[in-house]
């Protein structure tokens, strides 16, 4: 494809063409179409010209549109009653096609000479007839040019005019002349504009065009229309109507927008958002979609006013019972955000709620509720609608856990999902470190490891009421959050060794134990210390010499217990996270974890074993709810065996030395461990090599 066959480039290059031509381009169709003719396709038919030009005035760009739209028209000695009756119809043209009605757009009129005066306010007339009959009814007044108190007289009397749903708030000015007051005009205007109202103004014959270029919003080059005289002013009726269709609806970041109109045909309805504030949120925004028989695409940006396929920074869908999702992190120094939405009403359901298609926008940039570490949040209520809650929690002290935090979540008649992090001030399906779901009888857990100097934790807590329940718990859906920062933990070592091999002085030195090392059978690891309530315990084990059991079977069985097992190569603490291998392990369904071969030396397989009371069995093995843990090498000449760390201490060099010799072949039933092993076989290779060099001189 060549450059100019892109359509921006060919309609730029087009621009730079008609500017150099230095000459005004007609407003007529009729006189465009000579225009084309005589300066760009010479050989062109002028018909085909206008016929094209009525196909683009055939597309409706306020289809469903909600707009607050107030025409302040120039009713001064200069203007003449002849020229006010054009301006008249110049309003009733463009209102013809407007969508008139309390919930989509309301129409009003000021005139103004030397005072100005409210022919009829936003909320008089409520059909697109009654508005027309109404604006044909205006007086022509005479008199001066009061611009700048008609513009104050629309703020503080008519946009004051509150409806139910927001709309894009629209004023178009049409004047003469110069107003009595450039300053006061300016002045006026730019209330209006801090206010989110969009400004186009039209300078008809002989106006001040520095003062109505200044009242119109930015950019003035499209919000400001200079005609030659009202003759001209019907020609442009379909671009002020397209534009104020066009224009902006100013929200604040709080605001929730329900009910805005699809449109019941095929047409896409367009929607411009500007959401201020968005830079002073601490937690930034979330904006969520929800449709009722339609299909919604919103584009999101802090950077364009005008958001859309080609230039945006955030995108989402959404349609019906699959609600759309943007988290946004301020990244401008501007303190708006724009969004454009794009809405379609569907036809492929059949069901009422088609019969008033919309959608609504939810924004809501919640500030944390901050709870302590050791909190249990109780009885957190559910929507009892088929909404979805989102509470946003900041957990403080985090970092002085030094086991990390276990978040657990239980639920009553209700769906709940968790985003965690210690990066994120706002979790989300899309940015989160840790994510867990729950519901009735199935709580939802969190094993947290620090990975953040910050100390905070910040959850994201979704809830939804669930409605294929039949109970009296869900009179009142709720779910509880606890926090339990320093969960139960033992951590043992586990050696691989030859069997019959050699004793290191530590495996053989009672005097290297506090208490007397716990050893079930050799290779089996058992637990009978399972708490009896729902608090989870952590057992970290960490087995040296792990490439020498290559090919190790892992096998994990449960006694009235839930247990989940995380392995890892190079990581001393395997979690949900960052694991290798995992396996999980209940009464009847034990667990098996498969070691493949290793080709490093020095790196240690560590399991991280979670452990709790398995809800809802009653047996007497319940009593001492326990499992067990069998490592398997693949070699039968190696066997493994495991104590307690905080069983073991160093051994000075005088207790190993002087039980050494007097206990040899003891070593299958005691504790190991590789430190001393290492350090014994690197001093017997150092004392060979300085043997070997003294031969050899």
């Amino acid at each position: 494809m060549y450059d100019l066959e892109k359509p921006l480039y060919s309609g730029l290059v087009m621009s730079l063409f008609i500017l150099n031509l230095n000459t005004s381009i007609p407003v007529s169709k009729e006189l465009q179409a000579a225009y084309w003719k005589q300066h760009i396709m010479p050989h062109g038919r002028k018909i085909f010209f206008i016929r094209l030009a009525n196909q683009l005035e055939q597309r409706n760009d306020c289809a469903s549109a909600q707009i607050d739209l107030v025409f302040v028209i120039d009713s001064s000695g200069s203007v003449s009653e002849h020229n006010f009756n054009k301006t008249k119809i110049f309003l009733e043209n463009i209102v013809r096609n407007l969508d008139i009605g309390p919930d989509k757009t309301r129409v009003a009129v000021i005139r103004f000479s030397t005072n100005p005066h409210v022919s009829f306010s936003l909320s008089a007339h409520t059909t697109n007839s009654a508005v027309r009959k109404a604006i044909d009814a205006i007086d022509y007044d005479g008199g001066g040019t009061a611009t700048g108190l008609a513009l104050d007289e629309v703020r503080t009397s008519v946009f004051t005019n509150k409806r139910k749903s927001a709309a894009a708030k629209v004023l178009v000015l049409v004047t003469d002349g110069q107003s009595d007051n450039e300053m006061k005009t300016v002045a006026a205007a730019q209330k209006l504009k801090d206010a989110g109202v969009t400004i186009f103004t039209i300078g008809v014959v002989n106006p001040r065009v520095s003062e109505l270029t200044a009242a119109a919003s930015e950019p003035s080059c499209t919000h400001y229309i200079d005609l030659k005289d009202y003759n001209e002013i019907d020609f442009i009726v379909r671009e002020i109507e397209s534009d104020s269709c066009k224009a902006p609806t100013v929200v604040e970041e709080h605001t929730q927008l329900r009910n805005n109109a699809i449109p019941k045909t095929n047409e896409t309805k367009q929607q411009v958002l500007q959401i201020t504030n968005t830079t002073k949120s601490a937690l930034d925004t979330i904006v969520v979609v929800k449709v009722q028989c339609g299909v919604v695409t919103v584009y999101a940006s802090f950077h364009n006013s005008y958001p859309n396929e080609a230039d945006y920074d955030y995108k989402t869908s959404a349609t019906d019972y699959q609600p759309g999702e943007l988290y946004l992190a301020g990244e401008s120094e501007l303190n708006k955000l724009a969004l454009t939405v794009l809405s379609k009403t569907r036809f492929d359901l059949n069901s009422s709620a088609c019969d008033n298609p919309s959608y609504d926008i939810y924004m809501n940039p919640v500030a944390p509720t901050v709870v302590e570490e050791h909190t249990q949040l109780l009885n957190m209520a559910i929507p009892k609608t088929n909404e979805t809650r989102q509470q946003v929690l900041q957990v403080t002290n985090t970092t002085k856990s030094t086991l990390g935090t276990t978040v657990v979540v239980n639920v009553q008649c209700g769906v709940v999902t968790v985003y965690g992090s210690f990066n994120n001030s706002y979790p989300n399906e899309a940015d989160y470190d840790y994510k867990t779901s729950a519901t009735d009888y199935q709580p939802g857990k969190l094993f947290l490891v620090q990975e953040s100097e910050l100390d905070k934790l910040i959850l994201t807590v979704l809830s939804k009421k669930r409605f294929d329940l039949n109970s009296s718990a869900c009179d009142n859906p709720s779910y509880n959050v606890s926090f339990k920062p320093t969960a139960p933990r033992t951590e043992m070592v586990c050696l691989v060794k030859e069997v019959n091999s050699p004793c290191t002085a530590k495996q053989l030195d009672s005097a290297c134990y506090n208490t007397t090392p716990v050893v079930g059978e050799v290779s089996q690891l058992y637990n009978n210390s399972i708490l009896g309530n729902d608090e989870i315990q952590e057992r970290v084990l960490e087995i040296s010499n792990s490439t020498d059991s290559s090919g190790s079977t892992i096998l994990v069985s449960a006694q009235c217990a839930e247990v989940t097992v995380y392995g890892a190569f190079n990581n001393r603490h395997p979690f949900e996270a960052d694991h290798d291998y995992k396996t999980t392990a209940t009464d009847s369904n034990p667990g098996k974890i498969i070691i493949p071969e290793r080709e490093s030396q020095t790196d240690n397989l560590t399991l991280t074993i979670l452990s709790r009371r398995q809800r809802g069995l009653i047996s007497s093995d319940c009593d001492h709810p326990s499992y067990k843990v069998i490592i398997n090498p693949e070699d039968s000449k190696l066997e493994v065996v495991c104590h307690r760390k905080q069983d073991e201490r160093l051994c000075t060099p005088a207790e190993s030395e002087s039980k050494y010799s007097k206990t040899s072949g003891m070593c299958t039933s005691t504790a190991s461990d590789i430190g001393a092993t290492k350090q014994l076989l690197i001093n017997a290779w150092i004392y060979a090599g300085l043997l070997l060099v003294w031969q050899m001189a």
